[in-house]
């Protein structure tokens, strides 16, 4: 009976210094939520890697120096960051304005950027909880190797269907319709145009506009990552009229004789203009020049009224007989 007692007397004392450790630890864990919640001073260090459009050079940089700055934040917020430090991954990435890097002395690759000129993009990419006081170092360098480029068009991926009686009156526009390829000499003189990702719509009645990106491509990159589109879409009517065809380059004094002799131009007008048409708003030829041995020809238009879109003719080619 007695060690029975004294068994239960310590496994009933070994309970309670369990639930005391464990309050302790939650309290101690409660403790340090709270002090991580206040704002403290710090000093924090990163690295900056910068992207720009130097010609002739690669497209980004990271800084061979640390940026060093001063300010306030949450215990998270510094306890985060400086955990960020010992793992590598402490960089700030930003876009910076070519004309503010400068060459560093005579090396055409090392370019400098006073710190002054960054501070409003770091605290901005830092965000709110971190209140910026001052930067220590005053000046960063990257070094940009030497790279080929081209000026390139840029070049809409489209799969888009409209509803019944719409159409885009124009071509979809792209801005910006160029982008500087950055790469090899090899990989990039290969390269004829950059093609945007799909721009796929279906049955669209109004007019369109967005943001696309630009397919990437291994071993290149550009100055731009995606570009702006828009397409005007029109409610249209379709019409037609009969016009003659006139003649050009023939050989004075030579008869002509046009099979047949006028066209049926079949065209689209936008309802919100809608006005009719006349004949003697286009002007339709044949070109000696163009005419082949089987004396068939297709006629250029050399005139069309202005607001009317997808102008075709019937039939598409005429025989032209020359004596």
């Amino acid at each position: 009976m007695r060690f029975e007692s004294v068994n239960n007397f310590f496994s009933k004392r070994g309970g309670d210094l369990v639930i005391l450790a464990f309050s302790l630890l939650l309290a101690f864990f409660m403790w340090s939520m709270y002090r991580m919640t206040k704002r403290y001073s710090a000093v924090l260090d990163y690295k900056v890697e910068v992207k720009s459009n130097i010609a002739g050079h690669a497209r980004s940089a990271m800084s061979e120096n640390s940026l060093i700055i001063r300010g306030q934040s949450t215990g998270f917020f510094i306890f985060q960051q400086r955990s960020g430090v010992s793992s590598g991954k402490n960089v700030i990435l930003l876009s910076v304005d070519s004309k503010k890097l400068k060459h560093y002395n005579s090396r055409e690759d090392i370019y400098y950027l006073l710190t002054t000129e960054v501070e409003e993009p770091v605290q901005e990419y830092l965000g709110n909880d971190f209140k910026l006081e001052g930067v220590s170092s005053d000046t960063l360098f990257f070094h940009f190797p030497k790279q080929a480029n081209r000026k390139l068009p840029v070049v809409a991926k489209q799969n888009i269907t409209f509803a019944s009686q719409y159409a885009a009156p124009q071509a979809m526009t792209l801005r910006p319709d160029s982008v500087v390829v950055y790469g090899d000499e090899n990989i990039i003189s290969k390269i004829e145009s950059i093609v945007t990702q799909n721009i796929k719509y279906s049955n669209v009645d109004e007019p369109l506009q967005g943001i696309v990106a630009l397919q990437s491509m291994r071993g290149v990159s550009y100055s731009d990552e995606e570009v702006y589109y828009s397409m005007p879409v029109v409610r249209y009517f379709e019409s037609s009229v009969k016009v003659k065809v006139g003649e050009r380059n023939f050989p004075s004094g030579a008869n002509v004789l046009l099979i047949p002799q006028e066209l049926t131009v079949l065209y689209r007008m936008p309802f919100a203009s809608k006005r009719e048409i006349n004949e003697s708003e286009f002007r339709f030829v044949v070109d000696y020049d163009s005419i082949g041995r089987s004396n068939i020809v297709r006629p250029v238009m050399l005139q069309q009224p202005e607001g009317i879109f997808d102008v075709r003719t019937e039939p598409l080619f005429m025989e032209c007989l020359v004596n």
